[in-house]
């Protein structure tokens, strides 16, 4: 809830063009890091579900797969402003482990990449296995490991 408040309020200040509505800097960069993880998530999900046959929807693989691939791009960068401490608390990190150990930060979205470009690449060929989504799952699970707190 508090999320959706900060959003509205931001737009609300953007459109009165007015910064007195608006959420701090820290605030702004914690929600645009769970928007980028949400839409992971989202396409990880969507993708699970269709390779085990939970949903008919064999022909938005590849969209979702490439959709991840965008999301996934774009993840490192969201964290690169160190909001330890900073702004309301909404955030999963664990303490400032993401800026303490970037290079290990970075090796793990690294993976997430990695593993979300052979997705893509699997999913255009026609050739998704089981594999890849155990691969996109270890990523992700690697990381969580060593840095979200799931409070």
């Amino acid at each position: 809830m508090k999320l959706r408040k900060t959003l509205i309020m931001s737009v609300l200040a953007a459109a009165l063009g007015t910064t007195a509505l608006a959420a701090p800097e820290a605030d702004n960069a914690i929600a645009y890091r769970q928007a980028v993880m949400k839409s992971i998530e989202g396409h990880t999900i969507a993708i699970a579900m269709i390779m085990q046959g939970k949903v008919e929807q064999k022909d938005a693989l590849g969209a979702h797969a490439r959709g991840l691939v965008l999301s996934a791009s774009t993840a490192l960068s969201a964290f690169k402003q160190n909001t330890f401490d900073q702004g309301f608390e909404k955030t999963t990190v664990k303490g400032d482990s993401i800026w303490k150990d970037w290079a290990g930060f970075e090796k793990r979205m690294g993976a997430l990449t990695t593993a979300a470009n052979a997705m893509a690449n699997a999913s255009e060929a026609g050739s998704v296995t089981i594999d890849h989504l155990k691969a996109l799952g270890g990523a992700c699970k690697g990381c969580h490991d060593d840095f979200r707190d799931l409070k």
